[in-house]
């Protein structure tokens, strides 16, 4: 991973959305940040998660790899940049290609907003660099729409761990 430390670069493409889910803020939290969560959540529709790191502490790794339906798929590699538990949580994170290189960087923040029993999500996506622009485009051009799904699967996913607090052990 070849990712630097420098201030924050001027955004290429930038998407912001905003969710409101019937949950606490601690478990929307658990659900951004822990690793037995990411991989329910964490692609667009049509691929599955495997091999998940998360340390969510500055410096801390993220690393998982997006598996579309067919095969292939690649390593979404970095770092937390900023971690606030359990309001605020910044990553720089790039999709490395097969030869270990960076295709692209994106600055993902997530903050966390309590409203009684409802939390607030607003998650933005900054796309700060393409190092190969035949996929960088590609990926920057279906961002909007696999931020989207993504989150449905957030929703999902925050849905489930809801329930099973309910569970007696």
């Amino acid at each position: 991973m070849n990712m630097t430390s420098s201030p924050r670069p001027t955004p290429i493409k930038t998407v912001r959305f905003t969710r409101t889910v019937k949950a606490p803020r601690q478990l929307v939290w658990d659900v951004w940040t822990k690793a037995d969560h990411l991989p329910n959540w964490s692609s667009p529709n049509g691929s599955t998660v495997e091999g998940v790191e998360s340390d969510p502490r500055p410096g801390g790794i993220f690393k998982l790899i997006m598996v579309p339906k067919g095969g292939g798929g690649f390593w979404s590699v970095g770092r937390y940049l900023e971690v606030d538990p359990p309001r605020r949580v910044v990553t720089r994170v790039g999709g490395e290609g097969p030869d270990g290189k960076l295709m692209f960087e994106v600055i993902n923040t997530a903050e966390f907003e309590e409203q009684g029993d409802r939390t607030v999500i607003h998650a933005t996506g900054e796309v700060i660099a393409v190092h190969d622009p035949s996929i960088g485009e590609a990926a920057m051009a279906g961002m909007d729409e696999g931020w989207k799904q993504t989150l449905d699967r957030l929703e999902a996913e925050i849905a489930r761990a809801v329930k099973g607090q309910g569970k007696k052990p």
